[in-house]
């Protein structure tokens, strides 16, 4: 059983082009996109009827857009995103091939949660997005020394992570006061990474161990529009500690 902290958090201001789906043909499989970079043009596609918003979700679009236009230096629409250092636990479970070698498998958990803000903070939309994983990893152990009950060892190898699920709150803010909340579900896709790690095990028994492995990991880019912590930081260090059953 493992805990993984990774260190830091990440906040980023960035441009940001608001986007609606127009729907020039039902059985497109591609719609086109219309990207706004300022709050005043989008509130007159708004008012212009070219953009599929429902009633109330127009209105409110509506006040937000005109709302941050009419201040100074406000019109530009920017997001501000935060994103939260994640979490991990794992389960780790070690089959030994000979007194060097062995094999490491098992099940984690991985929580990854993001907070963005379109506008400014009285007239915003803000959405927050946690996304739940379940990993499967696999590597190999190399014994590099051993004495008494410590065991010094490197790791190389590979992980999948499984979103199991991915909740998005959305929340529209006029005048400082939430006028609405949507609730969705995000289409995460599969995270693959690899990683290395150099740890230090000791052996409480000759298959139960208290183990600690500072370790390097990259996350292949999965080429989704969702932003997590691991689209900003794609190498990540983290310092697994735990217990560890060898058989």
């Amino acid at each position: 059983m493992a805990y993984i902290g990774s260190m830091g958090e990440q906040n980023d201001n960035s441009p940001f082009s608001l986007t609606e789906k127009e729907m020039t043909d039902a059985t497109s499989d591609v719609p086109r996109i219309r990207s706004f970079d300022k709050w005043s043009d989008y509130a007159e596609a708004l008012q212009s009827g070219i953009l599929e918003v429902d009633y109330k979700t127009y209105q409110i679009l509506l006040k937000i857009a005109q709302n941050n236009a009419a201040q100074p230096g406000t019109d530009k629409i920017e997001r501000k995103t935060h994103h939260y250092m994640p979490i991990s636990f794992s389960l780790a479970l070690k089959y030994k091939l000979n007194n060097r070698f062995g094999l490491e498998t098992g099940l984690s958990y991985s929580r990854l949660k993001s907070e963005s803000e379109i506008g400014t903070d009285r007239n915003a939309i803000r959405e927050q997005q946690t996304i739940h994983y379940l990993g499967i990893p696999l590597k190999g152990i190399y014994h590099i020394y051993n004495v008494r009950r410590w065991n010094l060892y490197g790791s190389l190898g590979a992980k999948v992570d499984i979103p199991v699920y991915a909740p998005l709150s959305t929340g529209y803010f006029v005048n400082g006061m939430k006028e609405l909340e949507e609730k969705s579900t995000l289409h995460a896709p599969l995270q693959w990474s690899v990683g290395t790690g150099l740890g230090l095990q000791y052996n409480l028994t000759p298959n139960i161990g208290f183990f600690a492995e500072p370790s390097l990991q990259y996350y292949i880019p999965t080429g989704s529009d969702i932003e997590t912590y691991r689209t900003e930081h794609p190498f990540m260090f983290s310092l697994p500690l735990g217990i560890r059953i060898t058989w």
